[in-house]
């Protein structure tokens, strides 16, 4: 006689995850929390996809180890500067969830974009000043 018993892996489970703020630009600094994930084989990591109008075209945007992270998105689609947001959360055994995220509204600031051409087109003193400088050189 034998036996044999399988242990299927379950996904985490029973948390939630925000972002903070709704809206912004693509120098915006987005706070996302994700609390009380539970999985009996732990939580190895969370990764943020994002995207605009074509759910199979998402973009991995960050991965980290820790449940609260920083990032900036990318501008939304050039008619309603909306960006989709899922989270994956996954286990020590790579066993997933996908949780959807209420849609960003992420826009392009043109004055900064503006001003960055210029920097580059005639350097000077005040370029540190800039956020994409600060942005490139971080």
């Amino acid at each position: 006689s034998n036996t044999k018993n399988f242990i299927i892996n379950q996904p985490p489970a029973n948390g939630s995850c925000s972002i903070d703020p709704l809206n912004g630009t693509i120098t915006t600094l987005f706070t996302v929390t994700c609390l009380n994930w539970f999985d009996t084989n732990g939580i190895k990591d969370y990764s943020l996809y994002t995207w605009t109008t074509d759910p199979t075209q998402r973009t991995m945007i960050v991965f980290s180890p820790v449940s609260t992270f920083q990032v900036r998105l990318p501008s939304g689609n050039n008619e309603t500067s909306l960006v989709n947001i899922i989270i994956v959360i996954r286990d020590l055994f790579d066993c997933t969830t996908e949780l959807s995220m209420s849609s960003i509204s992420v826009t392009v600031n043109l004055a900064d974009i503006t001003d960055f051409i210029n920097v580059l087109q005639a350097p000077s003193t005040e370029a540190n000043n800039n956020q994409f400088v600060q942005l490139l050189s971080s």
